[in-house]
C-alpha cells in the first residue's frame, strides 16, 4: 500500500512539471518563421531542460565493467598475430596404413604416422598405401585429399 501511495505521488509531480514547462517553451519556438532561428529556440529548451534545477545534486551516469578500460597483457601474454588466408589452410600429407569398417558404411582410416580419423561421409574406403593431403578448412571441416578420388571429409579420431 505505501509502494502504490509512493509511486503515484512520483508521477503527478512528474506529470505536472512536464505540462507547465512544456506548452510555452515549444509554442514560443513554433511560432518563429526562420528556420535557423527556430532550429536555435528548439536547441536552448533542450538545454533548459536536461540542467539540473537550482539546489539539485546531478549524480555521474555508472559506469559498466564492460567500458572500463582492460589492462594491457603482459609480453608473455601477448596473442599471436592472426594467420592468413593462406596460412590458415594447413596441409599435411600422409599414407595411409589400415581401413576399418565401422557401422552403417563408414571407415576409420590409420595414417603411418599414427594419426586415426573417421569419415563422416559414408562411401568406400581409399586403398591401403595411397597418398593423402590433409587439408583443414577454416570452419573447422577436415577433407582427405586423394589423387583420382573425390575429397573425403573426415573428423579426427586419434593424433
Amino acid at each position: 500500500m505505501i509502494i502504490r501511495s509512493t509511486s503515484l505521488v512520483g508521477m503527478a509531480c512528474l506529470l505536472a512539471s512536464a505540462a507547465s514547462a512544456a506548452p510555452s517553451d515549444s509554442a514560443k519556438c513554433r511560432a518563429i518563421a526562420d528556420p535557423a532561428k527556430r532550429l536555435a529556440c528548439y536547441d536552448r529548451t533542450a538545454e533548459q531542460d536536461a540542467a539540473p534545477a537550482e539546489g539539485e545534486q546531478t549524480r555521474a551516469a555508472p559506469v559498466m565493467p564492460s567500458a572500463a578500460p582492460r589492462p594491457s597483457p603482459a609480453p608473455s601474454q601477448a596473442r599471436a598475430p592472426e594467420p592468413t588466408r593462406d596460412e590458415r589452410k594447413v596441409l599435411t600429407s600422409g599414407r595411409i596404413a589400415a581401413t576399418r569398417p565401422l557401422r552403417h558404411g563408414y571407415f576409420r582410416l590409420e595414417l603411418e604416422d599414427g594419426a586415426a580419423y573417421e569419415t563422416t561421409v559414408v562411401g568406400a574406403p581409399p586403398p591401403v598405401g595411397a597418398d593423402v593431403h590433409i587439408r583443414h578448412t577454416p570452419f573447422g571441416t577436415t577433407f582427405f585429399d586423394i589423387k583420382g578420388w573425390s575429397p573425403i571429409t573426415v573428423r579426427l579420431a586419434r593424433q
